[in-house]
């Protein structure tokens, strides 16, 4: 199957968004769907609320009330996707246009959980400190390369959702960390490793993260 379905998050950064969600929509693997989690924001005195116009281009919309940091997103994929496969987005990355394309073509290769930004742990009591390798938009490899979970962007069976929230309550009262390795942990507990597919220097259009977007809004 060609169907995806990606799921856009936004918190404060509204500006990515609307490069994110064009950038999804001219892929060269169009999504059967896109939807959009927007978190809320602590406090009374800063509220987004968008335009009715960029609100259409997605087929689903769920708006927090409150803040509920980086779990609720794949949560939301797990209750309203309705593709095979699912790609996931951090609200600071913009995708090159091949992206989909990349990852699409890896898993039917190698099924597996695909990743723009891949730590490689080599030290994991030091992890993030130290002891640790970045494979992906931080640093461009050539081949599908093994991780030990990833990051930015996910591209994974849909099942994947479910081992997710399968037992994790625990690691899930952890709100601003801890996604990114669970479903990789859980999926890998299903015969599902986890990978980085090639980023070529000579091809930015196939990383999940265009490097000059990934810098200005990973650092907003």
């Amino acid at each position: 199957s060609f169907d995806v379905t990606c799921v856009c998050n936004m918190y404060k950064r509204p500006e990515s968004l609307v490069k994110q969600v064009s950038a999804l929509e001219q892929q060269t693997l169009k999504p059967k769907e896109i939807l959009l989690y927007q978190d809320g924001i602590a406090g009374d005195d800063y509220k987004i609320e968008l335009l009715d116009s960029l609100k259409k281009r997605f087929s689903n919309i769920k708006i927090a009330a409150e803040n509920t940091g980086v779990w609720e997103r794949f949560r939301f994929a797990k209750d309203a996707a309705s593709s095979p496969y699912v790609c996931v987005f951090d609200d600071d990355t913009i995708p090159g246009e091949r992206w989909l394309e990349n990852c699409h073509a890896q898993m039917m290769e190698h099924e597996g959980v695909y990743g723009t930004n891949g730590i490689i742990l080599k030290d994991e009591k030091n992890y993030p400190l130290k002891g640790f390798l970045n494979v992906g938009w931080h640093a461009p490899v050539a081949k599908t390369t093994q991780v030990d979970f990833v990051g930015h962007s996910w591209f994974f069976p849909r099942k994947c959702l479910d081992y997710m929230f399968d037992g994790t309550e625990q690691f899930q009262s952890l709100k601003y960390v801890g996604e990114d390795m669970c479903i990789s942990i859980k999926a890998k507990e299903h015969g599902i490793l986890t990978y980085v597919p090639p980023h070529p220097s000579s091809d930015i259009s196939l990383w999940g993260s265009i490097p000059l977007f990934g810098r200005i809004f990973g650092t907003s």
